[in-house]
């Protein structure tokens, strides 16, 4: 994993298929720390890395007061990501 500076804000990610995992990649290289989830587990590894934390539940994707990025393909992805999804 190579070095690099980050920019302190820890953003969640949803969803790494097609558009997701560039979309995080992207953001990892400009230096923002990522917290991922995706339904397969093994799409995150090219992530962790490069030094994201692939997370075991949405629940841990978001932080209080954060940023969290949606990337799912439709309803049906959505709904059970959402409903397990609590921020206290």
């Amino acid at each position: 994993m190579k070095e690099r500076k980050t920019k302190g804000q820890t953003i969640g990610f949803f969803g790494l298929g097609n558009m997701g995992l560039p979309i995080a990649h992207n953001l990892l290289n400009a230096g923002y720390q990522l917290r991922v989830f995706n339904r397969t587990k093994e799409k995150g590894a090219p992530l962790a890395e490069q030094g994201a934390e692939l997370v075991d539940s949405p629940n841990e994707v978001a932080e209080k007061g954060g940023v969290v990025f949606s990337m799912l393909a439709d309803d049906d992805a959505v709904n059970p990501s959402a409903s397990k999804t609590r921020i206290s």
